[in-house]
């Protein structure tokens, strides 16, 4: 099935001078018909606030060492997430998990996505891919835990979430305009992982 790309969108055209956070999630927005209340785990600063409240979602972030006063603070491999169940239509993981360590913290980690994640509701997610990235993963000095496609779809399949996609991308949005944005099969080298699930 081949993906469609950001020229596609209806009206617009594609302006290489946006941020990388603006573009992406106006692809996200467009590919997989993105609504409600997102939780953005990872928010540091809060780069995608204005980018997913752009688009019509109401946002929250959580990170364990905040930059923004209006993030909250939460370790994610330990205790809760600091909202109710069933309280997201869509929770966004940047980059994350490579810095937890495989075993029980990733698995308490996914089980409290999936509490405030509604049924139905989506859960994005990117990280470096192994196939890749294997000689300079851990030049990064608290990445943790590689993955490649396959153990990224089991983990999460594992995890009871229905996989809608997992695949390899270019994390260089001006290509967008002349490759799918998520393809395996292009000479170029891949950057990550994008994986979208379901709470069933």
């Amino acid at each position: 099935m081949k993906t469609k790309v950001l020229e596609k969108l209806p009206d617009e055209k594609f302006n290489a001078k946006k941020s990388y956070a603006y573009a992406f999630t106006k692809f996200l927005s467009h590919e997989y018909k993105l609504k409600g209340k997102v939780l953005d785990i990872g928010a540091g600063r809060g780069e995608y606030q204005k980018p997913f409240e752009s688009i019509g979602l109401k946002y929250e972030g959580i990170d364990a060492e905040p930059e923004k006063d209006s993030i909250h603070q939460c370790d994610l491999t330990k205790g809760q997430i600091p909202f109710k169940d069933n309280s997201f239509d869509v929770v966004f993981m940047r980059y994350v998990i490579e810095h937890i360590e495989k075993g029980l913290d990733t698995f308490h980690a996914l089980q409290e996505i999936k509490r405030v994640l509604k049924l139905g509701g989506k859960f994005i997610m990117i990280t470096s891919d192994w196939y890749f990235k294997y000689r300079t993963f851990y030049d990064t000095f608290d990445h943790l835990s590689p993955y490649t496609q396959n153990s990224t779809r089991r983990l999460l399949e594992y995890s009871e979430f229905e996989t809608i996609t997992c695949r390899n991308y270019i994390n260089i949005p001006w290509l967008w305009r002349y490759f799918p944005v998520f393809s395996f099969k292009h000479k170029l080298k891949c950057n990550g992982i994008f994986y979208i699930g379901s709470k069933t």
